[in-house]
C-alpha cells in the first residue's frame, strides 16, 4: 500500500504500524483513444503516451477491500519508469492528491507537478464516504489527468481523459495524448469538442494518411462535413452515436481543414491540418 494511503487509514487509530497516487499554440500533438472500458475491480491499467513499447504510467484500483471493519475504494495515477516522469498534483498535508484538470486548459511548465515516482490519489472512500478531500471524489466526467514525461533526453506533456463513478467504485480511461515538440504545452482541448448546451462531442485524430473520428458524446445521428479554407465541402457522410469513422487524406491537398458536426441539436467545429 503507497504512504499516502497508509497515512490516510492510521488516522483512524486501529491499524498497525507500516501498512503501507487557455489552450496555448499545439506544436505537434498526438492523440489516441483509450480503450473506454469501465473498470471495476482491482488493476493496474498501464499508459503507453507516445506508444514506445514504455509504459509512462499507469493507473490503480484497488475496490472493497478491508482493513479491520472499514471498506476502501481507492483510485490512484503512478508514474513509472524514471524519476522524471510526474503526475500534475498538489501535496496539501503531505497527501498527494492528482488533479483534476477541466477542459482547454494547458498542461505545461508552469502545472503544479507531484514528486518524482509520487502516487497522486484520484479518489479514496471509506465505507462510502469520502473522509478526505482527494479531487476526484464524488466522481468525474471527461474529466483529465495531467503527464510529464521523458522522451530520450527531452521532456514532454500530456493528458489522459477519464471518467469516474460517482461512488468511486469504477473508472474508465477515454483516451490520451501527448505534445511530440519538447516542453511546449499541450492543451486538454486538443481534439475534443464538446457543446455543453445541447451534448455533443467528437474526438478527431491524425493517424498516418487518415483522419479518425469517434462521436464520443452525441444524442443524435449528425452530418459530417469537411470544408477546406475556400469553403469547399470535400468531404460529407453521416455519424451515428459512439461511431468511429476514417476519412482518406489521400484525395486532398495538403493544408488546413474544417470539420463540421451539426444536427438539430448544435454544430461544433475542429480544424484539422494535412500535410504531406
Amino acid at each position: 500500500m503507497k504512504k499516502s494511503l497508509s497515512d490516510k487509514l492510521t488516522r483512524y487509530g486501529s491499524l498497525v504500524a507500516g501498512i503501507a497516487g487557455t489552450a496555448a499554440v499545439q506544436g505537434q500533438p498526438q492523440y489516441f483513444p483509450g480503450p473506454n472500458v469501465t473498470i471495476e475491480k482491482d488493476s493496474l491499467v498501464f499508459i503507453d503516451l507516445n506508444h514506445d513499447s514504455i509504459n509512462d504510467f499507469a493507473i490503480r484500483s484497488r475496490f472493497d477491500f478491508s482493513i479491520g471493519i472499514s471498506s476502501f475504494d481507492e483510485i490512484s495515477a503512478l508514474p513509472l519508469s524514471n524519476t522524471t516522469n510526474r503526475v500534475a498534483g498538489t501535496t496539501p498535508l503531505n497527501y498527494p492528491y492528482a488533479a483534476k484538470i477541466d477542459l482547454n486548459v494547458d498542461i505545461d511548465a508552469n502545472t503544479d507537478w507531484l514528486g518524482p515516482l509520487v502516487e497522486g490519489s484520484l479518489s479514496f472512500a471509506r465505507n462510502g464516504n469520502f473522509d478526505y478531500n482527494d479531487f476526484w471524489n464524488g466522481g468525474a466526467d471527461g474529466k483529465f489527468l495531467g503527464f510529464r514525461f521523458l522522451i530520450g533526453d527531452s521532456i514532454h506533456f500530456g493528458w489522459a481523459r477519464l471518467d469516474v463513478a460517482a461512488d468511486g467504485k469504477s473508472y474508465a480511461i477515454k483516451g490520451y495524448a501527448y505534445n511530440q515538440k519538447p516542453l511546449e504545452p499541450i492543451s486538454t482541448g486538443y481534439m475534443v469538442s464538446v457543446n455543453k448546451q445541447n451534448p455533443m462531442a467528437f474526438i478527431v485524430s491524425r493517424q498516418g494518411n487518415s483522419i479518425w473520428i469517434k462521436a464520443d458524446v452525441l444524442q443524435q445521428t449528425a452530418t459530417v462535413e469537411m470544408f477546406d479554407l475556400n469553403g469547399k465541402v470535400v468531404y460529407t457522410n453521416r455519424i451515428n452515436p459512439q461511431e468511429e469513422q476514417t476519412i482518406s487524406t489521400t484525395p486532398f491537398s495538403a493544408g488546413m481543414y474544417i470539420l463540421r458536426f451539426f444536427n438539430e441539436n448544435g454544430l461544433v467545429e475542429r480544424k484539422v491540418m494535412i500535410t504531406r
